[in-house]
């Protein structure tokens, strides 16, 4: 499939045009552009579908900037989140998504205990329920064991494709879903994305050097659909 194609049959499935052996082949065009790849990780790809995006949701924990941000409740929404997500690690001890410290158990069991049970932010905890998909009689306490405050912390993080793992003393943070390879990936094809801190280091090849805006959006139009016909079983290769 080629790019002309692929609008051809987006249009017509808009509209209901389309065979379902055709929509295959859009959705799985769609992702191989999307993760600038002809062989798709079929332990990766399922974390995007429905609706979730863990890349563009870190890059906007990367810089806010990177947020196509959008008059409405669902963009309002999204950016409290980042900010809970941002200052849930900053008060746990980590500086950014792409801190690589380890911390103490101990260290951390404390932060939480002193700092975050008590920020404001996390004082609506109804109001974070709601936003992070939690039981809605869930509370956090400083009493939470260090299991409890693992496994809550991680909820929080999972769409933002972070996750606290443990060492036998210690805490780190773990990326997900392969991203700083995608991110390499779009350099190599002169996307860069906002990094007002530098936290990705983001290089791109000198034949993409004069280019007009380098953080132009080059990714595939959206199929807009509310269900994946990857899950009918798509072949990978």
């Amino acid at each position: 499939m080629d790019p002309e194609e692929y609008e051809r049959l987006r249009l017509r499935k808009k509209v209901g045009k389309t065979t379902t052996q055709e929509n295959l082949r859009t959705e799985k065009f769609y992702w191989q552009q999307f993760f600038s790849t002809s062989k798709l990780d079929e332990d990766v790809l399922p974390n995007f579908l429905y609706g979730n995006n863990p890349f563009r949701n870190f890059l906007s924990l990367i810089d806010v900037q990177n947020h196509r941000a959008e008059d409405n409740l669902r963009s309002e929404k999204f950016l409290e989140q980042v900010r809970i997500v941002s200052r849930l690690l900053e008060l746990l001890g980590w500086q950014s998504a792409r801190d690589e410290s380890q911390l103490l158990k101990d260290t951390v069991k404390d932060n939480f205990a002193e700092k975050v049970v008590s920020d404001p932010l996390f004082k609506r905890q109804k109001r974070l329920n709601e936003l992070f998909g939690l039981e809605k009689a869930y509370n956090i306490h400083a009493g939470m064991t260090p299991q409890q405050i693992l496994m809550w912390a991680n909820s929080l993080l999972k769409p933002f494709s972070l996750q606290i793992k443990a060492g036998p003393k210690v805490y780190r943070l773990e990326l997900q879903n392969d991203l700083l390879n995608l991110i390499n990936r779009k350099n190599e094809e002169g996307r860069l994305y906002k990094d007002s801190r530098g936290l990705l280091k983001q290089m791109v090849p000198e034949k993409f050097a004069s280019k007009a805006d380098p953080f132009e959006d080059g990714e595939p139009k959206d199929l807009t659909c509310k269900f994946s016909y990857l899950d009918q079983g798509l072949d990978f290769d």
